[in-house]
């Protein structure tokens, strides 16, 4: 992803955001244990085809290594992509971040960053309520817009409209 970009991610990059965190928050840099149906809940996205695309994504770049360690076996296999891609359909697997991936992960943050901080345009009623703010305050005495205003705007709303607070 590219670091000055300020639109919202596209869904590969959400999803390889998501599973990379997932990764990062609950392994302290160690394997994370994990199945497909477990991750999927953990990441919040319900298409396991698109969850094993990510993975494979993730791991043909070299940011996750993969492995399992299959029923009856006594050693680790990792995953190969092409060879062993049943492997996220058979059971448990395990997840690691590689040196490589962590940069990635960092510009993924910077960009679910840049998106929870984009600044939504005004909603229309917005607009709307400041015009009939204006217009109220407009159709007042100048004497008291000039007192009741200013306590309005700051939150003093029985200030604002009892008669004895205004000198």
């Amino acid at each position: 992803m590219n670091a000055s970009r300020t639109e919202s991610m596209l869904p590969y990059e959400e999803l390889e955001y998501r599973i990379l965190e997932f990764v990062r928050t609950n392994s302290n840099g160690r394997w994370q244990a994990t199945t497909l149906g477990t991750l999927g809940n953990a990441v919040d996205w319900t298409d396991h085809d698109e969850i094993v695309a990510a993975l494979q994504r993730l791991h043909g770049k070299g940011y996750i290594q993969i492995r399992q360690l299959p029923v009856g076996a006594s050693a680790w296999v990792n995953y190969v992509q092409g060879v062993n891609d049943d492997l996220f359909y058979h059971g448990g697997f395990e997840l690691r971040i590689t040196p490589d991936g962590r940069p990635y992960l960092e510009q993924l943050q910077t960009g679910a960053r840049l998106k929870a901080e984009k600044i939504a345009p005004a909603a229309p009623e917005m607009a709307v309520s400041k015009l009939v703010k204006e217009m109220f305050w407009n159709i007042l005495h100048p004497s008291i817009t000039a007192i009741a205003q200013k306590k309005f705007d700051d939150g003093h709303y029985a200030d604002a409209v009892n008669p004895r607070s205004r000198k």
